[in-house]
């Protein structure tokens, strides 16, 4: 069984709304109106979960944000009780 991770994208003070955007857009490949979202959701609580998959698919995904100065982190992908 695969284990699905999130990664998680953390705000910080020295990347512009639109720089992060625009990340978010190119390297995971949300459209303009998620990536806004999740920059916002970032802002407002501090971090927000901007894509769930593999391990392999999300590293490469988070080295490549990490290289543009974004904080990013990989974790287990958290299950709500149902």
């Amino acid at each position: 069984m695969i284990q699905q991770k999130q990664l998680i994208l953390h705000n910080d003070s020295k990347n512009t709304v639109d720089f992060v955007r625009a990340c978010l857009i190119r390297y995971c490949e949300h459209e303009f109106m998620q990536a806004e979202q999740l920059v916002v959701l970032a802002q407002g609580h501090k971090k927000a979960s901007i894509k769930e998959g593999d391990f392999l698919e999300l590293h490469q995904i988070q080295q490549k944000l990490i290289k543009k100065g974004l904080t990013v982190e990989l974790i287990e992908k958290v299950e709500l009780c149902k």
